[in-house]
This record gives structure tokens, sequence and C-alpha cells, in this order.
């Protein structure tokens, strides 16, 4: 598949998450440190301002659709984005920029990551990322 393709893909699973998603409530939260004990455990964390970005969100998946691979906890939420969504907020570049220490705001609610999971795989890219997450 040639890349033109690629992202023209991209830009149609975008504009079906514009159209079905939530595109108000959902920000990342990046995490920018904290004040560390000597075991490097932080009570006090700091994050950066939100990202709002467009995506599916899941409250209280059933198990079929949440991945076994790297779970460490009870999965509450599962959200959803696109690749193009996430570069376009500067959340993924070559590399994705979101780890398990950064936050997910969704209402008044917000979620710690437990996995992230890339899926719909079409030439050389994800055209998805599920993000398991427990409520904070």
């Amino acid at each position: 598949m040639e890349i033109t393709d690629l992202n023209e893909l991209e830009l149609d699973i975008q504009e079906a998450f514009l159209e079905i998603g939530d595109t108000e409530n959902i920000a990342f939260l990046k995490f920018e440190g904290g004040e560390e004990n000597i075991y490097k455990e932080s009570k006090k964390k700091r994050y950066g301002q939100p990202i709002v970005v467009t995506g599916r969100v899941k409250i209280n998946p059933v198990s079929e659709e949440i991945s076994d691979i790297g779970r460490t906890g009870e999965v509450n939420a599962l959200f959803t984005f696109t690749t193009k969504d996430l570069r376009d907020n500067g959340l993924l570049d070559e590399t994705l920029k979101i780890t398990v220490d950064d936050r997910i705001a969704f209402r008044e609610d917000v979620y710690s990551i437990l996995n992230i999971v890339p899926t719909s795989m079409l030439g050389d890219r994800f055209l998805i990322y599920k993000f398991e997450c427990k409520k904070v």
C-alpha cells in the first residue's frame, strides 16, 4: 500500500472518530515530575497542560475487549485514539510520546494508563491506539 493511500485511510478513520467520538472531554496529562524520595517514589506529581484529543471511550469494558499483555491491574476504561489525532497533537512522531506515567482526563475523572495497545497495522504504521486505564 502506498503512503498516500495510508494517509487517506488515516484521514477517513479520523473523520469517523470525529463523528462518533467524544471531541471535548478527553485530555492527556503529560507527567512532568515530582518530589521524589530515596526510593524514587513521588507523592506529589506534576502534570503539564491538558492536550485535548478526540477518541472513543468505553467505561467498564468487558474482558474480551481488554488485552492480557502487560496488564497490571483491573481496567475501568478503554480509550481509543487514531494515529492521526495523536500525531496532530504532538503525541506521536516516530515514537509514541505517551507513557504509563501520564494520565487521561475524561469529564471529571482521571485515569492512570495501565497498558498501551497499538492495533490495526497497515503497511508500516498502526492506525489506532488503545489505552487500557484505571480510574485514579
